[in-house]
């Protein structure tokens, strides 16, 4: 593992500020976002998840049930799972304000998400542009490009 990201994922697990990144997933897609610390997870998916829980519920017409408090019952089991599994060394990034593209297209925005640290094979913080596809002909394979 890349000791600069390890590095990156202390100062994110102690609260430090840290700037934007960008990963390149095993999968081939993109997460975007700022690091910070793994503690804060659930409580930036709390308000989403009663709203998504809110629209389902009205939805079938079930507008009695409590959803800030069904979220909060079961994010509180995943809390107290991650507490007994969280050891001295971070096994994930966790980011906020966080985008994730996929590699055939579209992606979606997410308040945060936790990227496996194994899952990453190159990061970045600034710089890059875009590097248009070939329209035709062409192409990679194992050990280089192929031209025609």
């Amino acid at each position: 593992m890349d000791p600069a990201l390890r590095t990156l994922a202390h100062a994110a697990e102690a609260g430090r500020d840290c700037p934007p990144v960008r990963l390149l997933l095993a999968s081939g897609d993109l997460a975007m976002g700022r690091p910070g610390p793994s503690s804060q997870f659930l409580q930036a998916m709390y308000g989403p998840l009663a709203a998504e829980y809110a629209g389902g519920l009205a939805r079938r017409d079930r507008k009695h049930v409590d959803t800030d408090a069904l979220a909060g019952e079961e994010l509180l089991v995943i809390g107290r799972a991650q507490q007994s599994l969280d050891g001295p060394e971070p096994m994930t990034l966790t980011l906020y304000d966080a985008s994730l593209l996929a590699t055939q297209g579209g992606g979606v925005e997410l308040p945060a998400v936790r990227v496996p640290l194994e899952a990453i094979n190159a990061w970045w913080i600034a710089g890059g542009s875009t590097i248009e596809a070939p329209r035709e002909g062409g192409g990679w394979f194992v050990g280089g490009f192929a031209a025609e």
